[in-house]
């Protein structure tokens, strides 16, 4: 079993490594990758929340199907594979729990990336970029940290400074 999930995703990180081209910026990089999960995954349905495999990269891999934290721990795997600093986060979206990734740029400055609010299956394209690489303005009106100040699974290591500018 365990050399089926690692034969699969070595697979996953070589069409990842097919999308980004040599040289690429972290930006294009986390493009790349945000827009392969979000085409390899749906938002998976109520009945299978509590399923293990919606929680972690399986979710995207072998179902096509993930909750948020499937698709950030998805997105955090591509991109440390690429060399991309990124942080997983959690906290509440819209009030309720959520993850999504920090990711660094060749700025030097750390960005928004929800990927799960990002997948509109309903929009024409699918793909939304209203949550990619964006900053504390345009992030923190629907989503709170967790923070270093909380306990059991509110905490929070302490977050990086962020971009204050696109």
């Amino acid at each position: 079993t365990r050399a089926y999930y690692n034969a699969m995703i070595d697979d996953a990180l070589n069409i990842c490594a097919e999308q980004i081209f040599a040289g690429a910026s972290a930006y294009d990089t986390a493009l790349a990758c945000h827009d392969l999960i979000i085409r390899a995954a749906d938002y998976t349905e109520s009945g299978s929340i509590d399923e293990a495999w919606a929680h972690n990269i399986l979710g995207v891999l072998e179902y096509g199907s993930a909750v948020c934290e499937g698709y950030a721990r998805t997105f955090q795997m591509l991109l440390n594979f690429a060399g991309v600093e990124n942080l997983f986060v959690t906290g509440d979206g819209n009030g309720e729990s959520h993850a999504w990734n920090l990711v660094k740029l060749d700025d030097g400055n750390w960005y928004w990336c929800d990927l799960t609010y990002d997948d509109q299956p309903a929009w024409q394209w699918g793909t939304s970029y209203d949550y990619f690489c964006v900053t504390d303005e345009n992030f923190l009106s629907d989503h709170t940290c967790d923070a270093s100040s909380g306990t059991s699974i509110e905490f929070l290591y302490d977050l990086p400074a962020r971009a204050e500018s696109a």
